[in-house]
């Protein structure tokens, strides 16, 4: 979220040089390639929460406000609030009903095979695929006309999934690719070191400059390529979730405790947004780094520069 104050200044400078050059000789000049496809901050911030939820929809897992209320662009979250509203991100309303039908074509299959009970490691690892397909095929057709309600449409994908086990075509064998919520374990596993840390009588900071966040080695690979190019890579957001628990640190702080804890205390390059924030007001400083949103940073922007709020524009249209 601290690129917004980045993204203000610019936005003045370039509005006010491009007034200046309305008429003049600048017209039919072509634009530079690496303009035509240069991709902010924001937007980069937005994607990753897009792709956020998207993983969320293709999972089945029911979406919420907090999951699209921070993208920034205007369009883009209005379609996603739609979605969010919609029967996509209702997501999958049949759990109960497909564990019960899983567990009994699963468990048939097995017998078939000759594997005796519902703890072996081929029993589970089938059922988790089975699930995993049922979680597609739901979401492919959850928005499709032609299933009037949700029982509807599990009828017709459980047909498709039982038919799948029966043939054969999910197996007992763990899948190769990488386990979706790795992510999510990670950071939970980051998390809960460091509240360990801090009921034990240590500051965050501290910690997390003297070691590498346990589980988080994937994590600081994707550090080190940003370490090369800040300024046109974004900071994983990792790091930005593990913020966002620890007042008054910004992603940038945290990516680069972590950053000196593997590198003798050589401190990570600072973006612009870093190099912004820390010229700031205290105001501002604050609400970037407490809580951050869009809102927030507009609310400190506006009491840093003793915005009237009472003022008609601040006021809500037909309320005065």
């Amino acid at each position: 979220m601290l690129q917004y104050i980045v993204i203000w200044y610019l936005c003045i400078f370039f509005s006010s040089v491009l007034v200046m050059n309305i008429g003049k000789e600048t017209k039919g000049l072509p634009i530079p390639e690496a303009l035509k496809t240069y991709m902010t901050v924001e937007d980069r911030e937005d994607n990753e929460i897009i792709e956020e939820i998207e993983s969320k929809i293709a999972k089945g897992i029911p979406l919420k406000t907090s999951d699209w209320m921070d993208i920034t662009d205007g369009t883009k979250r209005n379609q996603y609030r739609k979605i969010a509203q919609g029967p996509l991100g209702s997501g999958i309303q049949t759990t109960a009903l497909r564990d019960q039908d899983l567990e009994s074509a699963v468990g048939e299959k097995v017998k078939m095979l000759g594997i005796q009970g519902t703890k072996s490691s081929e029993y589970n690892i089938m059922l988790a695929n089975a699930k995993a397909q049922y979680n597609s095929i739901y979401m492919q057709y959850a928005d499709n006309e032609r299933f009037e309600n949700p029982n509807d449409l599990h009828d017709y994908v459980i047909t498709r999934v039982e038919k799948m086990v029966d043939r054969g075509q999910i197996s007992g064998v763990r899948s190769k690719p990488e386990d979706p919520r790795r992510f999510t374990r990670e950071l939970t596993e980051g998390r809960e070191w460091l509240l360990e840390g801090h009921n034990n009588g240590s500051r965050s900071e501290a910690l997390l400059q003297s070691e590498l966040i346990p589980g988080s080695e994937l994590q600081y690979k994707r550090l080190e390529k940003y370490a090369k190019n800040p300024n046109n890579l974004d900071i994983p957001l990792y790091y930005k979730r593990i913020a966002s628990g620890i007042k008054g640190v910004s992603p940038w702080e945290v990516a680069n405790y972590q950053y000196m804890s593997q590198n003798n205390g050589k401190e990570l390059p600072k973006p612009f947004s870093q190099q912004a924030l820390e010229k700031s007001s205290p105001i501002l400083r604050y609400f970037a780094t407490h809580h951050p949103s869009y809102n927030r940073i507009e609310r400190g922007r506006k009491i840093d520069n003793n915005h009237d709020f009472n003022s008609d524009e601040s006021l809500i249209p037909g309320i005065k």
